[in-house]
């Protein structure tokens, strides 16, 4: 050991060591290359496989050709989807109560309707009495239906009511049907109806200018029929032959949601293109 230190002093073996550590760096920047990781310097990178090894890449790719085909598949039913506009269900307004939130909310005990006789000593047997009142109060705050001695006609709908109605004031022994005089279009289509009931329609009065309701008109030679051109776009309407007018007309309901009349109005634009 003494003879091997007299030999090498301690600037040789500095000298050695540089050496040796730099033949070292050199042999792992030679080995790294070959490998061909990045730069011959992601040791710790390469211990884990890549993105595009585990198939991520393959997924990100995937998403957004789902992506994109859902959208297009979503637009694909959009335009298949069937707009009704056949008849006047006021869901215009539901929006309007769904902003209210919970001062619109009613709350109905469990036991409150078990019953089929919900106000035995009204004519209107199964109209529970709470809302009856509420209804009443509700036209006497707008102000737009007398109430004072008036009885209250159930029904799901227009017709309905308007047959309750008439059915609830025409005589029983009367010695023929009695005539009405109804605003078209509203009334118009009950034509059919009041023959089941023994009522004659008189006439219409066209005093008053519906806005709940629009008139719509096929005026190419080819469209015969109004209602059954449209039918075909799956929009649906209902005929002017049920309003005492030709079948080249047909009636929109402008009650629906708005979502619904926007997707009408852009259909209806595709089809005149």
């Amino acid at each position: 050991m003494a003879s091997f230190l007299g030999i090498f002093t301690m600037r040789n073996l500095l000298v050695l060591s540089l050496a040796l550590n730099l033949s070292l760096v050199l042999r792992v920047v030679y080995e790294g290359g070959k490998d061909g990781g990045p730069h011959g310097f992601s040791v710790e990178e390469q211990r884990g496989p890549s993105m595009a090894d585990m198939g991520f890449g393959k997924e990100a790719q995937a998403t957004q050709r789902t992506r994109l085909s859902v959208s297009s598949s979503s637009d694909q039913d959009v335009m298949e989807k069937v707009i009704n506009l056949d008849h006047g269900d006021p869901t215009m307004y539901e929006n309007y109560w769904q902003q209210m939130g919970g001062r619109t909310t009613v709350v109905i005990p469990g036991w409150q309707s078990m019953s089929y006789f919900s106000d035995v000593k009204n004519p209107c047997w199964f109209l529970e009495p709470e809302f009856a009142k509420q209804i009443v109060r509700l036209h006497n705050v707008v102000g737009n239906a007398a109430t004072d001695g008036r009885q209250i006609v159930v029904g799901t709908g227009s017709s309905q009511l308007f047959l309750a109605a008439l059915y609830a004031l025409a005589p029983e022994d009367g010695s023929e049907p009695i005539s009405v005089v109804s605003a078209a279009p509203y009334y118009s289509v009950t034509k059919n109806l009041f023959t089941c009931w023994q009522i004659k329609a008189k006439s219409n009065a066209s005093v008053m200018k519906p806005h709940s309701f629009a008139w719509l008109k096929c005026e190419d030679d080819h469209v015969e029929d109004c209602e059954s051109f449209l039918r075909g776009y799956k929009i649906l309407t209902r005929g002017g032959r049920h309003f005492g007018v030709g079948p080249k007309y047909v009636r929109i309901s402008m009650l629906d949601r708005d979502n619904n009349f926007n997707l009408f109005v852009k259909r209806l634009s595709t089809i005149q293109s």
